[in-house]
């Protein structure tokens, strides 16, 4: 499939979201897209962004394996992140920061994975390093459903909110200023991303 041109591509606003449905990579608002199946990133230009800034991201294609670059999420936004939970699930990973080796957050539910059964790690990576880990014991999410999680940060906290309300805090280790890089890996598909 030949690019997509960046005047081929739908603006959105808060009000509108559009789906880009069957593409087989995705950038937009200078927001770089790969993932599995994706034709590699450095030969597509990066169109210019769009007259409007995007405040909403519809129009993921289900994926597993999806990298984001460029994000610029600011403190006090909200990242909404839906995603289809697999039937036989063990885990998934979402994994926000600087880049891959600077996290400063590694969301892990875990159904049963690395001797973990229903529990959600949460860790942070400096410099490719790992940071302590810590576990929650809330866990809503089922095996075969669809399911969304919010995450949003200050110069302190992330605070993440699960699909039934609950929400805790991990500390922001890397005191990051701006979330540019969202990593989706594991057992789920993701279905849609959003800034609130």
């Amino acid at each position: 499939m030949d690019p997509v041109g960046s005047s081929d591509l739908p603006r959105t606003t808060q009000r509108e979201s559009r789906t880009w449905a069957g593409f087989p990579w995705l950038l937009a608002g200078g927001v770089r897209w790969s993932g599995a199946g994706t034709t590699p990133g450095p030969t597509h230009p990066t169109p210019p962004p769009p007259p409007r800034p995007l405040t909403r991201l519809a129009a993921v294609p289900s994926l597993q394996g999806l990298v984001a670059s460029n994000l610029s999420l600011k403190p006090g936004q909200c990242l909404r992140v839906q995603c289809e939970v697999v039937p036989e699930a063990k885990s998934f990973v979402l994994n926000l920061g600087k880049d891959g080796d600077n996290l400063c957050l590694h969301f892990n539910p875990r159904f049963e994975a690395h001797g973990d059964v229903n529990t959600i790690v949460c860790n942070s990576k400096d410099g490719g390093a790992w940071g302590e880990e810590l576990r929650e014991s809330a866990f809503p999410f089922q095996p075969g459903t669809v399911t969304e999680v919010c995450i949003s940060f200050d110069q302190a906290d992330l605070t993440i909110k699960l699909p039934d309300g609950y929400t805790f805090k991990f500390p922001n280790r890397l005191n990051l200023e701006a979330i540019s890089y969202l990593a989706a890996d594991g057992d789920m598909k993701i279905k849609c991303l959003a800034f609130d």
